[in-house]
């Protein structure tokens, strides 16, 4: 008896011909029922009919009229219908049909695939619906709408319609599309199903029809009892979840909140947000595309209840289900992580990532300067956290990738909503600006700034003397109360910026006994001078475009470093340099593509230094830097 065999019946039962409304009309295509009051076809076998109305004929034997309700267009006179080609038929009497519903799924479909196809074998002198095997996917094509599939038997007129079924997930995919497949004569082309129903524009339809399949579904495990497959049971722990998700009667509460897509993706990208637009979007997704099937799936039926009514007996059902999911050694400890009752904190955690280079003798003073690296790890206002040196490195390079992993292995372990975690990474002054932070990448090639937001500061900032500190702590409580004026800005020809006596002077009360200044702007990459002058003065923000211009203005042309102190004040001014650091980095991380990101935004670097987040430099350290 054939593996799939009993789902092979309830295929082929929910399988219909489809025939023009009219005495002796002979079958054209293939239909196939997806909810209780509706089944789906090829539009362009529906476009084949006069009155809109056609009768299906069922694998089981029932039989049934159905009006045509909506329909993707046809192509132009004389074109060839592109590939969203779905209609949806409304059934007249649908308590009179006894064909089963298909059991519908959205996947991530991969090469070589097993498929089963249902459809009406117009080979036959009686047109019957068939089981055809030996179909296996050939070809993905994105946007989403059609896949492209090979087998031992040829796609042929009369298929149209009929649904395909993933023998790995557990579900219904898509239909036959077309028999065309230029390098492959037995293949053929097939629609995604559930994509191309949303795409069809009747509001409230598709809603009305994924709700009626997942109650259906709810309420008979036909399907779900007679899956077999290496996903056979995430499906079935898929088919409860969005029968408890299809319970929820107000629109609003299976919309999905920018939490919980921050929770659920909180170490990965998401994805787009129009793949995500209701709960059972989500749930779908998790439990067919993600890279931990059951846990993710667990983890969104722990937090999913967390933004529905707190009396919903909807979110009682969906906090059941990790408990079948997750084994139940691990089940205390998930149960602690996700189900537990938690207090409400906006404190932020900070992990600190340092790179400095080995300071004392060496034996080969030719030989490349050693680095090391520090993590640290600041929760709300306690003290800072050492989690341990993690060796020593001939080069810089090998420290910062090492610095790389031991920040990801340590976030896995930070368990906090979005956005209330942030890195900070501290770097020494010549290489702040080799590889900027919106593109530090993890191990296995995510990006850091998917969830966290990080900031940037030089490396010696990270060891204060007890005198450094102290002033720290004042310029930074001076600047908070002021605004962009605060700012000293040094032009591209400033001569100032070659003598370290001359900028030293320039953090120091005057004569006048007005205040310092606390925060330093440079229009161009700055000298040694200046980043030494910012670092022992222990400034709270540095500044600079990171950019040489071509022309200053003292050659008569107004140069891009005044355009770029122009354009910082016109967008930052009227805060303090202090709150810059989250615009900033917004901006450089942002996704699209933009003048403004790319030339503005993303030559910027930006150091600030907080109180209380460094540490006191130990003897014999201690010093300027």
């Amino acid at each position: 008896m054939p593996v799939h065999a009993d789902i092979e019946v309830l295929l082929k039962g929910a399988t219909a011909a489809v025939a023009p409304d009219r005495a002796g009309a002979e079958r054209v295509g293939t239909a196939f029922r997806v909810a209780p009051g509706y089944a789906v076809t090829a539009a362009h076998v529906a476009a084949g009919v006069d009155n809109g109305r056609v009768r299906l004929s069922f694998g089981e034997g029932s039989e049934c009229i159905a009006e045509v309700v909506a329909a993707s267009p046809p192509p132009p006179e004389g074109g060839r219908w592109d590939f969203d080609d779905h209609a949806v038929l409304r059934l007249e009497r649908p308590d009179l049909v006894t064909a089963p519903c298909v059991l519908m799924a959205e996947p991530a479909l991969a090469p070589r695939d097993e498929l089963l196809i249902s459809a009406l074998n117009p080979s036959y002198v009686e047109r019957v619906v068939e089981i055809y095997h030996g179909y296996h996917v050939r070809d993905t094509h994105l946007p989403s709408r059609f896949f492209t599939i090979d087998g031992d038997r040829g796609v042929i007129r009369g298929m149209s319609g009929g649904p395909v079924w993933s023998t790995r997930h557990g579900g219904v995919v898509g239909f036959v599309k077309a028999s065309e497949n230029i390098a492959a004569a037995q293949g053929g082309a097939i629609a995604y199903l559930l994509e191309g129903l949303r795409r069809l524009r009747v509001p409230g339809l598709y809603e009305e029809i994924v709700l009626a399949h997942d109650g259906h579904h709810r309420d008979e495990q036909a399907w779900a009892d007679r899956l077999v497959g290496p996903e056979a049971m995430v499906r079935r722990w898929l088919v409860e979840v969005h029968g408890w998700l299809a319970r929820l009667t107000i629109a609003a509460e299976r919309g999905v909140s920018s939490g919980l897509v921050g929770e659920l993706f909180r170490d990965t990208f998401p994805p787009a947000p129009g793949r995500l637009i209701t709960l059972r979007d989500v749930a779908e997704y998790v439990g067919t595309e993600s890279q931990n099937r059951e846990f993710d799936l667990a983890r969104f039926c722990a937090l999913a209840p967390n933004h529905l009514p707190p009396d919903s007996a909807v979110a009682e059902g969906l906090r059941r289900i990790p408990k079948k999911i997750i084994p139940p050694r691990d089940y205390p400890e998930f149960e602690r992580m996700f189900l537990a009752p938690r207090p409400v904190s906006v404190a932020v955690t900070r992990l600190f990532g340092v790179i400095v280079p080995e300071e004392g003798p060496r034996t080969d003073e030719c030989a490349p300067v050693p680095y090391r690296f520090e993590v640290a790890q600041k929760f709300g206002d306690q003290e800072i956290i050492p989690l341990g040196q993690e060796g020593r490195y001939p080069g810089y390079d090998h420290a910062k990738d090492a610095l790389k992993s031991a920040l990801h292995r340590h976030l896995s372990n930070i368990n906090a909503p979005r956005d209330a975690v942030e890195i900070v990474v501290a770097l020494p002054d010549e290489h702040l600006t080799e590889e900027p932070l919106y593109e530090w990448l993890r191990p296995d090639e995510r990006p850091f700034s998917s969830k966290f937001a990080m900031r940037l500061r030089r490396s010696c900032t990270w060891e204060k003397s007890d005198e450094q500190l102290v002033e720290l702590e004042e310029r930074w409580n001076r600047l908070r109360q002021r605004e962009f004026d605060a700012l000293f800005w040094l032009r591209c020809d400033d001569p100032r910026a070659e003598r370290l006596a001359t900028l030293q002077a320039l953090f120091a009360p005057d004569d006048a006994g007005d205040g310092p200044h606390d925060a330093l702007g440079v229009t161009e990459p700055p000298t040694t001078h200046v980043l030494t002058a910012s670092a022992t003065n222990a400034l709270p923000v540095t500044l600079w475009r990171n950019e040489r211009c071509a022309a200053h203005p003292a050659c008569g042309v107004e140069c891009a470093g005044s355009d770029f102190r122009a354009r910082l004040t016109r967008r930052l001014g009227g805060r303090s340099p202090v709150d810059w650091h989250d615009q900033i980095w917004r901006a450089q991380r942002a996704r699209e593509e933009s003048e403004e990101r790319d030339r503005f935004w993303r030559k910027v670097v930006y150091i600030v230094d907080i109180p209380g987040q460094s540490r006191r430099r130990p003897p014999p350290l201690a010093g300027p830097a």
